[in-house]
């Protein structure tokens, strides 16, 4: 799941005008990544990135973003109760 965040991220750094190589490449590691922690580093770097970028395209890559971060969150917290429920019930 992790990795598809990034590739969207990546999609759309590579779909907005303003968007920088910088940006592009983080998208790249976080795709390409499986440890949580430097995930999330990298979810912080590119977030720090936006928020100093005052286009619109970046405004709209965050909402993109926190949208699919949401979407990431929903699924692991899925995953975590059929989990705990499979436990109870076997």
């Amino acid at each position: 799941m992790v990795s598809a965040v990034g590739r969207a991220a990546r999609e759309a750094a590579r779909s907005e005008a303003a968007a920088s190589e910088f940006s592009t490449g983080l998208a790249a590691e976080l795709e390409g990544t499986t440890d949580a922690q430097r995930a999330g580093d990298v979810v912080s770097e590119v977030f720090d990135a936006l928020r100093d970028d005052a286009s619109p395209e970046a405004a709209l890559l965050r909402v993109r973003l926190h949208s699919l971060l949401r979407k990431l969150s929903e699924r692991e917290v899925f995953l975590l109760a059929e989990t705990i429920e499979g436990t109870r019930s076997g």
